[in-house]
């Protein structure tokens, strides 16, 4: 990549609501700094691999940038009783790295997750490659392993003062029920904490979105609200004020 560049993308169906347009603002940024990743967040950006995008849809504005802010992070009952569950997994810490075992686990996640049931592990490759694992220089890795098998991983991008949380995919079959994505973010707070970072970014909030929903239960957490910037909320309450349209995501949802 040789330079910056920006351009504007209009789907057709939105991911969330089929039938309404959505449209983005993409950018690739040459020579990415930690400085530059943690501007991009800041102003309402989202990353996507060495891509960052912002929904400018003109009458919609539902997709949310969250954060939490690690150093007043209160775990719940039901997340602690989480942590102690995975206290036999080894927590791993790396570079992103490719291998045959990353990419398999990636399509199984994706076939469970979302039902791409057709989806092979090479025709995610391209994508696997450019956009989850790829390392601008300051991407981490953390793996988690039970008796030698990896059960998940995730991707976390340092900025100075943050980190995002870019991606995480787990065993379909061990990593629900043992609720690793909760737990794999619990580890990513610990992670911010040891390095007195302020923020672990969660990426897009959409309150209509089922999927979406842990992301509030980590609480206080922030979400950046158009006309008025980033607003901390200690709770659930409140947010149904965010819902513009009032209606439900389908289960289809992407």
């Amino acid at each position: 990549m040789n330079k910056n560049f920006s351009i504007i993308r209009n789907v057709e169906n939105c991911f969330f609501y089929p039938g309404r347009t959505w449209i983005a603002e993409f950018r690739q940024i040459a020579g990415m700094s930690g400085a530059s990743f943690q501007s991009h967040l800041e102003t309402g950006y989202f990353s996507r691999g060495m891509d960052f995008y912002k929904p400018i849809c003109s009458s919609c504005q539902e997709c949310i940038p969250v954060r939490l802010p690690v150093a007043e992070f209160k775990a719940s009952k039901s997340q602690r009783k989480l942590w102690r569950q995975n206290g036999d997994l080894e927590v791993r810490l790396g570079k992103p790295s490719y291998s045959d075992q990353h990419l398999d686990l990636y399509a199984r996640y994706h076939r469970n997750r979302w039902g791409w049931v057709s989806v092979e592990a090479e025709i995610l490759r391209p994508h696997f490659q450019e956009h989850l694992i790829v390392d601008w220089g300051g991407a981490w890795e953390l793996s988690y392993w039970l008796d030698g098998q990896m059960l998940g991983f995730g991707i976390l991008d340092e900025t100075p003062s943050g980190a995002n949380s870019r991606y995480f995919v787990y065993e379909p079959d061990l990593g629900k029920s043992r609720g690793l994505g909760i737990y794999s973010l619990m580890r990513e707070i610990e992670w911010c904490q040891q390095r007195q970072k302020e923020y672990l970014y969660l990426g897009m909030y959409v309150a209509t979105s089922p999927s979406m929903s842990y992301k509030v239960d980590f609480r206080p957490f922030e979400l950046r609200v158009p006309g008025e910037g980033w607003v901390r909320v200690q709770d659930r309450k409140g947010l149904a004020s965010l819902i513009a349209n009032g209606q439900r995501c389908p289960k289809n949802e992407f």
